[in-house]
């Protein structure tokens, strides 16, 4: 013979028509409109929720760092264009853009790689 599983923990009854679930005391009928809720409109797992959220998360970084590959020096160019200066050092500035450029590069392909 077979033996009787025992209720969680926190399924049990309290005695008084409600029941424990999750940490917080529920009444029947609101445990019946949970069960009803999740048959019906199949919520996903707790697992899958983070799971999507840390995709999401991960497409934000990529999609931003590799925009700003390209915002940051057409920020640059604007500001050069518009102020008309013939600053020195410019040469410098671009050898600097290029590394962090790179870096954001770098970045944006890593995120993807990691999404996949």
């Amino acid at each position: 013979m077979g033996r009787a599983v025992p209720a969680r923990l926190h399924d049990r009854p309290e005695g008084d028509g409600t029941a424990r679930c999750g940490g917080t005391l529920m009444s029947a009928e609101q445990g019946a409109r949970r069960a009803v809720g999740t048959a019906l409109f199949g919520r996903a797992p707790a697992g899958a929720l983070r799971r999507e959220s840390v995709q999401r998360r991960l497409r934000y970084l990529r999609d931003w760092e590799l925009l700003n590959v390209a915002l940051i020096p057409g920020t640059v160019v604007l500001m050069w264009w518009s102020t008309g200066s013939t600053a020195a050092a410019w040469h410098l500035r671009w050898l600097g853009l290029g590394f962090v450029s790179y870096l954001l590069l770098q970045g944006g392909v890593y995120w993807h790689l990691k999404l996949r």
